[in-house]
């Protein structure tokens, strides 16, 4: 019988780059809200067009209007209460540093962008022609794309030198050295 030897496992190195994509997204947070702030309009993002509506997008992509499918990509990027804006930000660097370390700037986009675009698509495809009005908003699914890459991706296993060094029958026969 032939065998084939044992796989090695893959190493993830990480990287001390500085994590630009995840600034990036910070950034694009800031602007959204700072784009809402500044409009006297509490419905900005259903009135402008910046919001997420499925029958909407769908037609959208049978007109090409591309201009109106970039507008409902702010929605990726938008906060109604600066509580939201802060704890967006705040796990958007949390696992976006972890992330961009394991994988690089450039992967980091990639994953962004399938976690920007994927989720909206299925959403398009379940909820057009039911009459929904319902208009999504937030960074929901980026933050969960970057999430799921944070499981994914292991993190370095650090060993605990401190509990328990040895078995318990040697801990008093033995001095630690």
């Amino acid at each position: 019988m032939n065998q084939t030897p044992a796989q090695q496992k893959a190493q993830i190195e990480s990287t001390q780059a500085f994590p630009l994509c995840t600034v990036m997204m910070l950034l694009g947070l800031c602007f959204v809200y700072y784009l809402s702030s500044t409009t006297a309009n509490d419905r900005f993002f259903e009135m402008l067009g910046h919001g997420f509506r499925a029958d909407d997008a769908v037609l959208a992509f049978h007109a090409g209007n591309w201009g109106k499918i970039v507008n409902m990509l702010y929605a990726n990027f938008a906060s109604l209460h600066y509580v939201q804006l802060f704890f967006s930000a705040y796990f958007i660097w949390v696992f976006g540093v972890h992330v961009e370390s394991k994988l690089a700037s450039s992967r980091l986009l990639f994953v962004c962008v399938l976690g920007l675009t994927v989720p909206w698509v299925a959403t398009a495809a379940l909820n057009a022609g039911h009459g929904r009005d319902t208009c999504y908003v937030g960074p929901l699914f980026l933050i969960c794309s970057l999430l799921g890459a944070y499981m994914v991706i292991p993190q370095k296993k650090k060993k605990i030198k401190s509990w328990m060094p040895k078995n318990r029958n040697k801990i008093f026969q033995d001095e630690e050295k």
